[in-house]
Parts: structure tokens; C-alpha cells; sequence
């Protein structure tokens, strides 16, 4: 059942007191493969011999219905221990709750519960009593895509940490003693209301398992995100980017304000050199609209949140959000690789080695402004662009596309974006910041000549959007718009700026847009 298998001598490595693979393809027994001897029991119908979750090897797992599969597991295995791992990869469509092992005792039905209320909430029983837990949010498990799962019990630090596909949730104090589980009250899939039994289907597991580990120690960050990775290590495929957002996958043109490129991967790769600037690259051509010469403008992209593992990376644009432009995306195969070493295949065409690159225009659509990379003060200022409708209607309407990035809290103006107008005495102009793709809480300031405040707001829009009263302009000249942020807020986004003049004649206020 080992096989070879680089995924199982990683975890053996780490001396479990009980792993089972659960690749059986038939029979009601589920082999320990520690050589502990401590072999479990199917029950009830679980469905072997499923596609598992390790790739490059012909793996297997097991499958539960959600009413009353389970597997048994002698209880001596966790009996009497203080510090306990227990690791396992899931798939699920659950979203309800379901459990994962459950060890019970005659006074304690919940001595050790490792149990998701959701599909986005995890809870760990610890057995000082039948209620005693504790909880973490993590991202959803319910999408029917592998997910790693571990559960570290330290009783010497007085803590518990959860780990989801290698990556600390979060280590929660408690205090923890001896385990103290009875003959027949260790089950994996259900949660027992008695020792043996009295299950629940409503907390049943639904979904398939594999490879399911228990050690008597509390494993380092650095073990488990170890056996996470071993899922990668017989596969032979290099690594391939699949999608790049908010670019299409040819690149094409993009009407959009964003300083953040999402990159989504086939497979994880190695930490350190994702994490490194020169394995990414970002520029712009010049007034040649020829890359690699001189007049090429770079941007400097880095991984925010800093990568760890997984199979998604966000690359912060430094210098963003990006002004209209032609643009290449590069990612380098010298230095990109996957756990095993594989190089990345930029090409997809199934061999390492090549870089992943798309060109993509940056659009500025009829009437509507990209915000630039510095329009931090009035002398940097975008210019709107007024479009009457209709024509020799009096009407103008500018309209324009920012991000308020960074956003620190106490700090309304820690980005600050200017906008530039003329305007002739007797105009009335009225600005709208709106936000219906972002969660920012714009902030805005119409502003003279001289940088003066003449009107502002915070949210007399819809929502807690930001909308200024028409404004009766004193005198011919430049204006600005100035966007912001509500000072206590530190949400980044993107937001649409709407600037309305009306010209001889009334313009009308309406803050709910109605």
C-alpha cells in the first residue's frame, strides 16, 4: 500500500502512531500502515477505493455518505495523551456542519471533537467538558476541491493550532490534559452523542477522505506545511499559470482601475523565489511602443499577503493602479518552481522552462479617466474629460475610475487623488464617489484654485458612498476634485468619480440618485 510513495514516507518520517491511507479497494478493514497495528473498521457502506487526493500516485480514498458512514478506530490510540496532531486531507460540497474524528468517554461525549460548523468555521473540542472549544474561520472548505487539514493539540504551550492547506488559522490558548477516551469511542465521520453511537447525520461527514494521520506529538508549522506539499512530490508536471486577473487569457484591453494582479497556478510553488521581485516583471512601453528600449516604464510587483503556499498569488502593483498604456506581464521560468523543482511551463504546452508573458492594453474608454500612478497633489492632477449630452444642452458629465490604496486607519487622505476641471462662473457642478465593486468608504473634496476647500462629504450618497450638493462655481478657473477615505476606515478599492455640470441651466440634487 506504500508503494513508493513520497507523500506516505513524509509523513512516516514523522513517526504517526496511526496513518491510514484509506486506499483499500475493498473489505471492511482500514489498514494503520505506522506499523502500530491499530487497524480501524469501515462501517455502514463507507465507498472505497475513490479518487484521491496525492497526485502522480495511484492513490485511492474513501468516500461517506453523510448519514452513517464512519470509520472506528481503536481508542487506545489517543488514550492518555496530552499532545496530539491530527491531519487528513477532505473533499466536500457540505456547507452544514459535519465531523472529523470524534473521541468520547461515559462523562464526555465531546473529549475530542474535531468539527466544521460550516464551510468556513472550524471547531476543536478540547475535553476540559462536554462545551469546552474553540473556533477559527478559514476560507471555505465546501467547494469539492482537496484541502489539507491539521489540528495541532500542544499541551506543554497550553495551545491548539489549525492548519488549512499548510497555513496557520491561528493558535488558540486553552488548557489541556490527558486525553481520556473509552474502548469503542473513537470515530472518524461522526460525532458521538454517547460512547459507540447515538451519531447525527445532520453532524456527519459528507465527502471523501484521504490519507488520515494521528501523531502523539505537536508537529512544527514547518512538518505540516512538509506533508502538505508531499502531495506534489511523485507528480511529474511542471507548474502552468491558468489565469491572470483582471486580464482576459490573450491579454486584450482592460477599461479598469487596479493596482493588483491575482495569479492563479496549477499547482503550488517554492515559497522563496515567488516571494522574490525578480521573478516577476511589469512594464509599460514608451512613445515607441517598442518593450525592452529605453523609454519603457517598470512597475515593481510584490506578493501581498506574502506567499506561503497555495495555488493563488496577488502581486501588488507598487506604482499602481496603472495608466492607460500597452503593457507586458512576465513571469520567469529561470527562477519559478514548483516544490519538486519543476520549472515553470509558461506555454502550457507540458515541458518546463519557458516564461509566462501577456501583453494587455490599458483602455481609457470615451468620457471616462483612468486614475495615473501620481496624482497625489494638485500640480499631478488627472484631468476630467466633459462630454455635454446633449450637445449645446447645457449637461457635462466627466467620469473617471480610482483606487484609494494604501488606506490607514486615522488617516483620511493616506492616498490622496486629485482631478482637474474648468469651470466658469454661475456653473453648478455636483460629485459623486461611488463604490459598487469595492467595499472602500469614499471621502471628497471639491476644491479651488488654490487648494482651498469649497464643499465636501463622506456619505450623502447611497450607501456609505460620498456625494457633494451642487456647488454654484464664484468665479472662471481650475478646480479639483480630491478623493479620499473615511479617516477610521483601512479598506483599499476601487471606486467610480462622477463629476456633473450643468451650464445656464438648474441642476438638480438628489443624493439617492432616484
Amino acid at each position: 500500500m506504500l508503494d513508493g510513495s513520497p507523500y506516505a514516507a513524509a509523513i512516516l518520517a514523522d513517526q504517526p502512531v496511526a496513518y491510514y491511507r484509506l486506499a483499500e479497494s475493498s473489505g471492511t478493514t482500514a489498514t494503520d500502515v505506522s506499523g502500530g497495528g491499530s487497524d480501524g473498521t469501515y462501517a455502514n457502506g463507507v465507498s472505497l477505493s475513490q479518487s484521491g487526493a496525492i497526485v502522480g500516485e495511484a492513490d485511492h480514498a474513501a468516500s461517506f455518505d453523510g448519514v452513517d458512514d464512519a470509520i472506528s478506530l481503536p481508542a487506545a490510540i489517543v488514550d492518555g495523551l496530552s499532545d496530539l496532531s491530527v491531519e487528513f486531507w477532505l473533499q466536500t460540497t457540505k456547507a452544514g456542519g459535519q465531523t472529523f474524528l470524534s473521541g468520547a468517554n461515559a462523562g464526555n461525549a465531546n473529549e475530542i471533537l474535531i468539527y466544521a460548523s460550516s464551510s468556513s468555521a472550524f471547531e476543536v473540542y478540547t475535553g476540559e467538558s462536554n462545551s469546552t472549544k474553540l473556533g477559527w474561520t478559514t476560507p471555505t472548505i465546501a467547494d469539492n476541491v482537496w484541502h489539507h487539514v491539521a489540528v495541532v493539540r500542544d499541551a506543554t504551550a497550553a495551545n491548539v493550532t489549525l492548519y488549512v492547506d499548510g497555513i496557520s488559522r491561528g493558535t488558540q490558548a486553552a488548557p489541556l490534559s490527558a486525553l481520556d477516551v473509552d474502548p469503542g469511542g473513537l470515530f472518524v465521520g461522526q460525532d458521538q452523542n454517547a460512547v459507540g453511537g447515538s451519531f447525527d447525520p445532520n453532524e456527519a461527514f459528507r465527502g471523501t477522505l484521504d490519507e488520515f494521520a494521528i501523531f502523539d506529538t505537536a508537529l512544527s508549522a514547518e512538518q505540516v506545511l512538509a506533508h502538505y506539499h508531499a502531495r506534489y512530490a511523485a507528480d511529474p508536471a511542471p507548474p502552468t499559470i491558468v489565469q491572470v486577473d483582471p486580464l482576459s487569457d490573450d491579454g486584450g484591453s482592460i477599461t479598469k482601475s487596479f493596482n493588483e494582479l491575482t495569479v492563479q497556478l496549477s499547482k503550488d510553488l517554492r515559497p522563496s523565489v515567488v516571494n522574490d521581485a525578480g521573478s516577476w516583471e511589469l512594464r509599460r512601453t514608451g512613445d515607441d511602443g517598442t518593450f525592452g528600449t529605453a523609454d519603457d516604464a517598470l512597475y515593481s510587483l510584490a506578493p501581498n499577503p506574502s506567499y506561503v503556499t497555495g495555488t493563488t498569488i496577488s502581486l501588488h502593483i507598487e506604482d499602481g493602479p496603472l495608466p492607460a498604456g500597452t503593457y507586458r506581464f512576465t513571469a520567469s521560468a529561470a527562477s519559478l518552481a514548483d516544490i519538486a523543482g519543476h520549472a515553470l511551463d509558461g506555454n502550457s504546452d507540458g515541458v518546463g522552462g519557458d516564461d509566462f508573458v501577456l501583453t494587455f492594453d490599458v483602455c481609457d474608454a470615451p468620457g471616462l479617466v483612468l486614475e495615473s500612478e501620481s496624482n497625489d497633489t494638485k500640480l499631478s492632477a488627472n484631468s476630467l474629460q466633459f462630454i455635454e449630452s446633449p450637445a449645446a444642452g447645457g449637461f457635462h458629465l466627466a467620469r473617471a475610475l480610482g483606487m484609494v490604496d494604501p488606506a490607514t486607519s486615522g488617516d483620511t487622505w493616506s492616498d490622496p487623488d486629485y482631478w482637474r476641471f474648468e469651470a466658469l462662473a454661475g456653473d453648478r457642478v455636483a460629485v459623486a464617489v461611488d463604490s459598487p465593486d469595492s467595499d472602500v468608504d469614499p471621502y471628497v473634496e471639491l476644491r479651488n484654485g488654490a487648494d482651498g476647500v469649497l464643499t465636501s462629504d463622506d456619505n450623502a450618497g447611497p450607501g456609505a458612498d460620498a456625494y457633494t450638493q451642487p456647488y454654484r462655481i464664484p468665479s472662471d478657473g481650475v478646480y479639483y476634485v480630491r478623493v479620499g477615505k473615511y479617516q477610521w476606515s483601512d479598506v483599499v478599492g476601487e471606486y467610480q468619480l462622477r463629476v456633473e455640470l450643468a451650464r445656464g441651466i438648474d441642476l438638480e440634487s438628489d443624493a439617492e440618485y432616484a
